[in-house]
């Protein structure tokens, strides 16, 4: 995957713009035996590399920010009698900077064994699942001094799990309830991050004490399906400790090159409360004519002072009316988002809006291969709209109009 495209300028970032240049390579392989015992059903084993370069220009075509992403992944799951899974998860990433980022070279090395389970009793489903993560993050100069603070090998290790029970009251309807506990280990950006991110007009600092995050959650859910009908609807609510989130200092400082501030970032941990719910409904209306909506709400607030959450979405969801004649797919659909007035200390309110999309799918075989032709048009009105969590709304809305074209091969 390759990309080249252009940020405007802007008094809030580059008053001439950047032009921003990602390469991405991407290889994945996965192999599946079947032992077909009483005990072993199956072994599947999985592995990606990922290769990602990223580079920004100043207008007058001086490098500004480089750095580059080796990722590693190996995994290993046992497919075992009475449904469960037994597996192992590795990954190694390589992290390396260049230009006005000044992130130390650092690698990281992660861990985890995890089981699933799930029994049923008549009507009553109960399902488990635990796993145990260790992580190193690892500077190959440690010792130096960033704005991040002291560059240091950080090492962490936690329990997840969750813990669901689902009562089935008919064949159509069920209701259940799960009970989480989530532990995630700061990554090398959030810890030693130090230097300007033109492509999003922000400066980004790490913080090289953060702890591990840990939540607690509860869901509650209902499921409904028959032949023509689908309902999912849940409530939830996280309580996590030191929640990792870029937060905007109310500072700024000196982008890379002629006239630039950026806004700063900086890695904290707040201990927050997050409660939410989630919708999808669909169904088939009349004969190959489909309806289907999303929607979800998230309601974010830092415990320590009461303040709204920062970066926490408004209102949003999608509708979609398809009509599938085989061998087509087309759809008309509408992308839609409430106002964010719940604001950061240094966040600013975003109007909502409504964009539509068309497109069609063209499913067909040729020489015993899956071929799809995919035509669509993003954003059909032109409409100009802002995400909340985009970094550059005060400059550059979303796109506008957008004409894909693509072809797909499966072999």
């Amino acid at each position: 995957y390759r990309s080249d495209y252009g940020v405007p300028g802007s008094p809030e970032g580059h008053i001439s713009g950047v032009n921003i240049e990602l390469d991405k390579q991407r290889y994945e392989g996965q192999m599946e035996y079947r032992f077909n015992t009483t005990i072993l059903e199956k072994v599947k084993l999985q592995t990606a590399y990922t290769r990602y370069q990223h580079q920004e220009f100043e207008s007058n075509g001086r490098l500004g920010v480089e750095f580059g992403l080796l990722t590693y992944n190996v995994s290993a799951m046992a497919h075992l009698s009475n449904n469960a899974i037994a597996g192992v998860w590795w990954e190694y990433r390589d992290h390396a900077t260049d230009g006005f980022y000044w992130t130390p070279h650092t690698r990281e090395l992660a861990l985890a064994g995890f089981y699933l389970n799930q029994r049923n009793f008549d009507k009553f489903t109960l399902q488990g699942a635990i796993r145990y993560d260790l992580r190193r993050s690892e500077p190959f100069r440690p010792g130096a001094v960033v704005r991040a603070g002291t560059v240091q090998r950080r090492d962490f290790n936690g329990f997840s799990g969750a813990t669901s029970g689902i009562y089935h009251w008919t064949d159509r309807l069920s209701t259940g309830a799960t009970l989480m506990k989530t532990f995630r280990a700061p990554g090398i950006e959030e810890l030693f991050s130090d230097g300007p991110h033109l492509a999003v007009y922000s400066y980004e600092i790490g913080n090289a004490e953060l702890g591990p995050e840990n939540g607690y959650g509860t869901e509650l859910f209902v499921k409904y399906a028959n032949d023509r009908f689908r309902l999912n609807f849940a409530l939830f609510r996280n309580q996590i400790q030191n929640y990792l989130v870029p937060t905007n200092s109310g500072k700024k400082e000196w982008g890379s090159g002629a006239a630039g501030w950026l806004w700063i970032y900086q890695y904290m941990g707040h201990d927050v409360v997050m409660d939410g719910a989630e919708i999808q409904i669909g169904g088939e209306v009349l004969p190959q004519v489909h309806l289907q909506l999303n929607m979800s709400y998230v309601n974010g607030t830092i415990q320590a002072n009461g303040r709204p959450l920062e970066r926490v979405p408004p209102l949003n969801g999608k509708f979609v009316i398809s009509y599938t004649p085989t061998p087509w797919h087309l759809y008309v659909a509408s992308r839609f988002s409430g106002s964010q007035t719940r604001l950061g200390e240094f966040e600013e309110p975003t109007d909502g809006y409504l964009v539509y999309d068309i497109g069609s799918y063209l499913n067909f075989s040729w020489w015993q291969l899956e071929n799809m032709v995919v035509f669509e048009i993003e954003n059909l009105l032109d409409t100009t709209y802002r995400e909340h969590l985009s970094r550059i709304k005060s400059a550059m809305p979303e796109p506008g109009r957008n004409v894909k074209l693509l072809y797909k091969l499966n072999f």
